[in-house]
Parts: C-alpha cells; structure tokens; sequence
C-alpha cells in the first residue's frame, strides 16, 4: 500500500513500505528508503517527499493496432515521473527504448549501435498513466504508430522506477579510460543491468551484464546487439567487480569509458533490475530438446508469467542466438496459449504463434514453458529449448 499522500507521516511508516519491522532501527538516509523516492545517498530529505511512495513494483504490457492516428495509451504506469519504456513496431521492426530523462524525442535503438535518435513524430507526451502517440507523419521514423498505408501491431512494455525492482541511471563517463564506479538507488545488488551509450555514433555497442553469465559474471559480459555467446573473462567491461546495492562498476574498455581521443563527451544510460519474489524472477534454465511441454520454468509465480525476455548464454548460430521479447499471453492449456515473439537485436519481424501448437512459449502457473520446435503463422522457430543449451532469462508475473 502506498503511502499517504498528505498529513503528518513518520520514518517508522516509511520503514514499514520499504519492506522493514515496525519499531526497528532505521534512518531516511537508509538505502532501502532512500530507494523509495530514487534520492541518492547524502541528499537533502524532508518527510514529505515520501508522500505517495510506494515499494509496490509497477509493470505493464500493452498492444494495440497502429493505424497512424493519434492514440492514448493507459498503461499504469506513471510516464512524467522515474520510469523506462520498450516499444517495438511491427511496421518496421524497430525496438526502441524510451525514458523520462531523455525525453519524448530521443529513444534508443536495441537493433543498432548508433546511440539514441532524434525523433520528433512518435510520441506527444508522456502521461501520469501512460503516454500519447502523435498522427503518423508523412515522412520521418516513426516508432510507435503502424506503418504507411498499413495497420500495424505495437507493443509497449513499461517499468517504473522502484526499489529493489528497478532503477535508471544516466551519466557521462571520465573520458580517461579508466575503471569507475556509478551510484544507484535501487536498493538492492543490480541480478540484470543494461548499460547503453547514447551521446555518440561510434563505440555506442550495448552490454548485458546478468547474474547468470557465469559463477563470476563481473567477469563476463554480453553484447545486446551482437547475436554472439558471452564474452570474457575480461575486467575491461565491468572491472571484475561485482555490483552491490549502491554501486556498479565499469572497466576501461572503449564501450563503457573511451577517453577524449576515442569518443569525447560519452553519455549512458543504465538500467537496473532485480528479482522480487513472486513478482519478477531473474534467473537461468537449460534446454531438454522436448516439445511436449514438459520443460518448465519454475519462478515462483502463482499465476504465470505475463512477460519473459530470453537469450541464450551459449554462443550458437546468428538465428538461433538472439533475444526473444515474449509477451505470455493467457490460455486454457498448453495448445491454446498465444502471443508473440520479438527479436529485440533484430530488424525482422516479430513471430506471431499460430494454432498449430505447439508454441515455443507456453503458459505456466508458476512461470512459462518453452518448446524446441513451435509453430508461427509464417515461421518455425526452435532457438528457446535446444538441448543442453544454457539460457538466461527475466520474466515478470500476470498480476
């Protein structure tokens, strides 16, 4: 339950939400109260900043037709305070990333490697629930509204901001290509973080790191664009330092802090998740080969999963090795589950499953099932359970 939005209002309620005892010591300059309202460490605080806070996590999942109107699309997520947003379009296969720091104008790409674009014909405001897409332009890329002459599917996946589920972090490097730190405020050890350089053309390659790399993951790292396996063990990434529930490290690798000379002036954003039981699990699972849908995935949810993001850990094939967006959607059984599939490193289109099951990705009431061969309307598809192949994975529950 969030808290009161007006009146008087003490710490021990605020320890309360942030997931404390009542009557234990706690102080406002406590990390996971802090997480709260997304302040870091030392600021200035008055009580009523946490009027409203809520350690509640907020996720949605929203689709609809893009026709090249404009739209407004309620999503619950609050889009004119801390939150981050993944849409992909059909149309033409883009997956972008947006947030409220950047702003309406700048999404990144998750299929290029050029830092984030200008975009002024996509979206009109963001919304205290949602956001508003613009009329489709007659020229210009446009991210979140169909496609010309055509109606489009659309997606949109949205976080907000909130402690020990998910936090956003821009900064700018040293430029002196040397190992530093970054501070975060999501309260707990970062399991999943997503750094992208967004300022410059060149050196802009996204990594991964996540938690399931390897028994050292501070060690290894993945390439979000590049449809290749882990790679490492190389400090130059992530300085062979695990994160904590304050900071994370970045190595001196031309990606995460070129100097001058190679890139001056890099920005980045960083986006950091967690597991919540019952809420969002992150994690690993490796593949039986079957298609009888006996391979489970167990994340501690007691109503499925509404959200899962995979990607092999073992270096396969370029088609067989790329990340699998998949909205799980709600069926009877097995054969009657429906939903989609998006290649978030790729430009081809999304992988609608057909009712020929099975599905690749099925319904689960503790999480989801996976199956080495499904059927889509126009495509197989057989890269989430190849046998003795290693994926990671982050799934959200159905609410």
């Amino acid at each position: 339950m969030a808290l009161q939005t007006s009146g008087a209002i003490t710490l021990d309620q605020i320890h309360i939400e942030a997931g404390g005892t009542t009557g234990s010591s706690a102080t406002l300059n406590d990390d996971d109260i802090r997480g709260l309202i997304g302040v870091s460490s030392g600021s200035t605080m008055s009580f009523n900043a946490w009027y409203g806070a809520s350690n509640a996590p907020v996720f949605s999942t929203v689709k609809w037709s893009g026709d090249g109107s404009a739209s407004t699309l309620v999503t619950g997520v609050d889009m004119t305070g801390d939150a981050m947003m993944v849409t992909h379009n059909e149309g033409n296969h883009k997956t972008s990333w947006w947030d409220t720091t950047r702003g309406i104008t700048h999404p990144i790409g998750t299929n290029f490697v050029n830092g984030q674009s200008t975009d002024t014909v996509s979206i009109d405001s963001f919304n205290s629930d949602g956001f508003t897409t613009l009329a489709k332009a007659t020229s210009g890329y446009t991210a979140v509204n169909g496609y010309p002459s055509r109606t489009r599917d659309q997606w949109a996946f949205s976080w907000g901001v909130g402690a020990s589920f998910f936090d956003m972090v821009h900064f700018d490097a040293p430029g002196d290509g040397q190992a530093y730190d970054i501070a975060h405020n999501l309260g707990v050890a970062p399991e999943m973080m997503y750094i992208q350089q967004y300022s410059n053309t060149d050196n802009a390659d996204p990594i991964l790191y996540h938690k399931s790399m390897n028994s050292t993951p501070e060690d290894y790292f993945l390439s979000i664009y590049r449809t290749i396996g882990i790679s490492g063990p190389n400090s130059e990434y992530w300085n062979s330092t695990a994160p904590t529930s304050t900071h994370f490290s970045l190595g001196s690798n031309i990606h995460t802090n070129p100097t001058t000379a190679e890139n001056n002036g890099a920005k980045y954003s960083a986006y950091l998740f967690a597991s919540i039981a019952g809420f969002c699990d992150i994690g690993s699972y490796v593949g039986n080969g079957t298609s009888n849908g006996t391979k489970t995935i167990d994340c501690g949810f007691t109503n499925g999963a509404a959200f899962v993001w995979i990607r092999t850990i073992s270096s396969l094939t370029q088609s067989q090795s790329g990340w699998f967006l998949c909205p799980v959607e709600d069926g009877n059984s097995l054969d009657d589950v429906r939903g989609d599939i998006i290649r978030t490193e790729s430009t081809t289109q999304a992988y609608t499953q057909s009712n020929s099951p099975p599905n690749p990705i099925a319904h689960a009431a503790t999480g989801f099932v996976v199956n080495v061969t499904g059927h889509f309307r126009a495509n197989r598809i057989t890269q989430l359970n190849q046998n003795g192949i290693t994926y990671m994975y982050y799934a959200i529950a159905r609410q």
